[in-house]
C-alpha cells in the first residue's frame, strides 16, 4: 500500500483530478445535483483507492489513469445504484405505481443522464422527452399533450438549446 499522502499529492497535480470530474460527467452528474459535492468527495476518495490497488508499472501513467478511471466509474455507478435500489423499497411503501428498477449497467446510465436532463426542463418538455426515451413517435406525443408536432419540434430546439448538447435530439 502506497502513502496515502503521495497519492492525494498525485491526485492534486496536474489534471489528474479531471478524472473524478469526468466520470461524473459521463454519468450525467452535473454541479446543480443535490448530491454533486458528495459523488466529487467520493470520487476522490476512490481514485486514491484505485491508485493503491494499480497492479502495472507505475511508469505507464497512461495504463494507470486508465485503471483509475475505471476504479472511479464503478465506484460511483455503485453509488448511484445503491441509492437507486434504496429510493426504490421507499417508492414501494409508499405508491403503487413504481417504475421497473434498471436490470443493467447500461440501463441505469441512461437513466442517471435522463433524469440529469428532466431536471433542466419544464413539466411539458419532460413529458415529451419521456416520450421519446419510451419509444413513442412524435405523432403520438402531440396527439397525447394535445399540442401540434410543430410545437414539439420547437420544444426540441429549445431543449436542445437548454442542455447544449448539439445534435443529441435532432434526426
Amino acid at each position: 500500500m502506497k502513502n496515502k499522502q503521495t497519492t492525494f499529492q498525485f491526485l492534486m497535480e496536474g489534471d489528474h483530478e479531471i478524472i473524478v470530474f469526468g466520470v461524473l460527467k459521463r454519468l450525467g452528474i452535473r454541479p446543480f445535483c443535490d448530491q454533486y459535492q458528495d459523488l466529487v468527495s467520493e470520487g476522490r476518495l476512490s481514485f486514491v483507492e484505485a491508485y493503491d490497488r494499480y497492479p502495472g508499472d507505475c511508469n505507464d501513467e497512461e495504463s494507470r489513469l486508465n485503471f483509475i478511471y475505471q476504479g472511479v466509474y464503478w465506484h460511483i455507478l455503485d453509488i448511484l445504484r445503491r441509492e437507486r435500489r434504496q429510493n426504490s423499497h421507499l417508492d414501494v411503501e409508499t405508491s403503487e405505481d413504481v417504475d421497473v428498477i434498471a436490470t443493467n449497467d447500461e440501463e441505469i446510465e441512461s437513466r442517471v443522464v435522463l433524469e440529469g436532463i428532466l431536471a433542466q426542463l419544464d413539466d411539458r418538455e419532460c413529458q415529451m422527452v419521456s416520450g421519446l426515451y419510451n419509444g413513442q413517435s412524435m405523432t403520438a406525443i402531440a396527439s397525447e399533450l394535445h399540442v401540434s408536432r410543430k410545437t414539439l419540434y420547437q420544444w426540441r430546439k429549445r431543449i436542445i438549446k437548454k442542455i447544449d448538447w448539439g445534435n443529441t435530439f435532432a434526426s
